[in-house]
């Protein structure tokens, strides 16, 4: 049977409890765990290189990642991006014309055991570190038939995010990450997080092409 676990708003600024120590934890479970999926809606680098030593103990265990990471409100910095096309085994750039992407859900896949981490936790430092910010922690026993079942379909469904059905996403590449850069799509950390960019709004059509209005052609991404 599932349990579950919550970080109170409290417990980060009083620094009873930080999330990031709790995906520290289950990271380093590599006996454990083989399977991680970040599907959130804003990204930092910070945060991502103080987690650098654990992802990589992760992916060098055999383990594998995969993320999708929205962009809506400029706020996912291009440095972000970079870190995790560089330690990510594949991401999803997620993006709607008329809807915000604003999941934060961490989960962990093992051949006998699931943890989902669901809150209000962006991949941010202040979202897995300072922030007022509340998350239930979810361990399934996989072994057990209703745990496996409410597990595999809550996987499945993250996993459809990726589905050309929806059009909402494509893979993060360099390339794409600089023509987001270069079209003011993403922040860059050393200016202000959350400015409006200059040339408009964009979305992902069901083609995957980045329209950028304001621009006179889509960007094919």
């Amino acid at each position: 049977m599932a349990s579950v676990n919550l970080l109170t708003p409290l417990d980060q600024p009083l620094d009873n409890r930080r999330l990031i120590d709790d995906l520290k934890k289950s990271l380093i479970s590599t006996e454990i765990y083989s399977e991680l999926m970040i599907v959130i809606a804003y990204a930092k680098s910070g945060v991502i290189e103080r987690l650098q030593n654990e992802l990589k103990k992760w992916s060098s265990a055999g383990n594998t990642i995969s993320a999708y990471i929205g962009i809506d409100q400029k706020i996912t910095s291009k440095e972000a991006l970079l870190l995790a096309n560089e330690l990510f085994d594949i991401t999803y750039i997620v993006n709607h014309k008329s809807v915000t992407f604003h999941p934060k859900i961490y989960v962990f896949k093992g051949a006998k055991n699931g943890q989902v981490v669901l809150g209000s936790n962006n991949l941010t430092s202040g979202g897995l570190e300072t922030n007022f910010e509340a998350a239930a922690i979810i361990d399934y026993d996989l072994t057990t038939e209703e745990d496996a079942r409410l597990f595999r379909e809550y996987w499945d469904a993250l996993s459809d995010l990726s589905s050309s059905d929806y059009g909402i996403s494509t893979q993060l590449t360099a390339e794409l990450i600089n023509t987001l850069a270069d079209n003011d799509l993403i922040a860059i950390e050393t200016r202000t997080p959350g400015s409006k960019s200059s040339s408009g709004y964009y979305h992902v059509n069901a083609d995957l092409k980045l329209t950028h209005f304001g621009l006179k052609t889509p960007i094919q991404i």
